[in-house]
C-alpha cells in the first residue's frame, strides 16, 4: 500500500523523468547546432589562415621577382626556381603544403603529387568530374577565392575533399595555393564536440541528482511536518489514515498475535484549559503523550488523535498482555508529577478493543472509543476493555 510520501516521491521521479527528457532533447539539439556552428566556425578559420598563407607565400614569390628586376644577371628561371624551392620545402599542420600553376594549367610544382609536375591539366577531372585548373584559372583572374574539389592526401593516392585557396602572381603568371582537407579537422570537430556534449551532459545529471535529493529532503521535511504532531512529536491522524490498510493486512496474516486499540483520552482536561490557560493545557498534553511514549513498546504506533485524545495501536500474544498495558499506561500517568504549580491531578480514561477481520481499522477505533466513553461513564481513571472494566482508581 503507498503512502502519501510514497506517492510524492513517485510524482517527483515522473517529473524528474520528464525533465531529464526535456534536457536530453535540448542537449541533442545543442549538439546538433554546436556542431554546425563550430564546424562553420573552424572552417571559416582554418579558411582564413589560408587566405593568409598564400598572401604570405605570394610575398615570398614577389621578393624573389624583384631581386630578379635588381639583378638582371640572373635569369628569371634562377629565381623562379629559387622560389619553387622555397615554397616546396615549406610544410605546416597536418597535411599542409603550397602548390604551383600556371595560367595554362600546367603544374609547376607540388611537393607530393610529383607525377602530375609538368603535365598540362587543363582537361584533367577529379573524382567529382571538376574541371581543377580551368577554375582555378577563373578564380585566379578575379583577385583570387576558394575553390572545393578532390586531392590526393600527402603519400597516398586516395583522393579526398579539400578547399583551397588560390591567388594569381601575375608577373609570372603563376596560380599559388594551399588548402584544408575537409577529412582533416573532422577529429578536431568531434573531439570539441564530444568534450563540450560530455561536459553539459555531466553537469546536467548533476543537476538532475542534486534536484532529487533536494526534492527528497523536502518530501521528507513535508512528511513529518504532516505525519508528527508539532506539539507532542507524535504520529499524526493523517499518517494513521495513510497507515491504516497496512496495519488491517498485518492484522489479518498474522492470525497468532491480537491487534489491539487503545483509546486514551485526559480526564476533565477542559478544565484544566479554562482554568490555566492553554499553554498549561498544551503542557499537560506533551507531558502525557511523553509518558505513554515511554510505557509502551517502541514498535507501538502512538498517535495524538485530536486535542486531548490519543491512540495506541499494537499487537499482543495474548489479551492478559493487552490489559496489563492499558493499566501500565493509565498507572504511569495517574503517577504523573504536576507539570506545574497548582496543576490538578492528571488522569486518563482508556477504551480498549481487539481488531475484528470482518471490520475495518476504522470500526476498531470506533468500538474503542465507545469503551472509552464507558470508561468515562465509569467514573473516568479507568480501562474497559471490551466492555469490562479492567481496572480503575479505587483498586490502585
Amino acid at each position: 500500500m503507498l503512502t502519501q510520501s510514497d506517492l510524492s516521491r513517485a510524482i517527483i521521479l515522473r517529473y524528474l523523468l520528464v525533465l531529464a527528457v526535456f534536457g536530453l532533447t535540448g542537449i541533442i539539439l545543442f549538439v546538433i547546432f554546436f556542431h554546425t556552428a563550430f564546424s562553420n566556425s573552424l572552417m571559416t578559420e582554418r579558411e582564413y589562415h589560408s587566405k593568409n598563407l598564400v598572401t604570405v607565400a605570394t610575398e615570398v614569390v614577389d621578393h624573389l621577382y624583384q631581386e630578379s628586376i635588381k639583378t638582371p644577371s640572373e635569369s628569371k628561371t634562377h629565381y623562379q626556381h629559387q622560389a619553387i624551392e622555397t615554397l616546396k620545402s615549406i610544410a605546416f599542420e597536418e597535411n599542409g603544403y603550397y602548390w604551383i600553376s600556371d595560367k595554362n594549367g600546367v603544374m609547376i610544382m607540388h611537393p607530393y603529387t610529383k607525377d602530375k609536375v609538368g603535365e598540362d591539366l587543363l582537361n584533367w577531372q577529379d573524382k567529382s568530374g571538376r574541371y581543377i585548373f580551368r577554375d582555378i584559372n577563373d578564380i585566379s583572374k578575379t583577385g583570387g577565392g576558394w575553390l572545393n574539389y578532390y586531392w590526393p592526401k600527402p603519400n597516398t593516392d586516395i583522393p579526398f575533399e579539400k578547399i583551397s585557396y588560390v591567388n594569381q602572381f601575375k608577373p609570372w603568371g603563376w596560380n599559388i595555393g594551399t588548402g584544408i582537407y575537409l577529412d582533416d579537422i573532422k577529429p578536431e570537430i568531434l573531439r570539441i564536440v564530444l568534450q563540450a556534449t560530455g561536459l553539459i551532459t555531466l553537469f546536467f545529471f548533476m543537476f538532475i541528482t542534486a534536484l532529487y535529493f533536494v526534492a527528497n529532503h523536502l518530501i521528507k521535511k513535508l512528511d513529518n511536518l504532516a505525519i508528527k504532531d508539532d506539539l507532542t512529536g507524535l504520529f499524526s491522524k493523517r499518517f494513521l489514515n495513510e497507515v491504516a490498510k497496512i496495519i488491517e493486512l498485518r492484522a489479518q496474516r498474522d492470525f497468532d498475535r491480537k491487534l489491539a486499540v487503545f483509546f486514551l483520552d485526559i480526564d476533565h482536561f477542559k478544565h484544566i484549559n479554562d482554568s490555566f490557560g492553554h499553554v498549561q493545557g498544551d503542557s499537560v498534553i506533551k507531558h502525557v503523550a511523553h509518558t505513554i511514549s515511554e510505557t509502551c513498546r517502541q514498535d507501538a504506533l502512538q498517535i495524538r488523535y485530536g486535542g486531548e485524545e490519543f491512540l495506541v495501536i499494537d499487537f499482543f500474544s495474548n489479551e492478559n498482555l493487552v490489559s496489563l498495558t492499558a493499566e501500565r499506561i493509565r498507572k504511569a500517568i495517574a503517577s504523573l508529577k504536576h507539570p506545574f504549580p497548582d496543576c490538578p491531578p492528571i488522569t486518563i480514561s482508556i477504551g480498549v478493543t481487539l481488531y475484528k477481520e470482518s471490520e475495518t481499522l476504522k470500526d476498531t477505533i470506533q468500538r474503542a472509543d465507545d469503551m472509552l466513553y464507558q470508561a468515562k461513564e465509569n467514573g473516568r481513571n479507568c480501562s474497559i476493555f471490551e466492555g469490562i472494566v479492567v481496572s480503575n482508581a479505587e483498586k490502585n
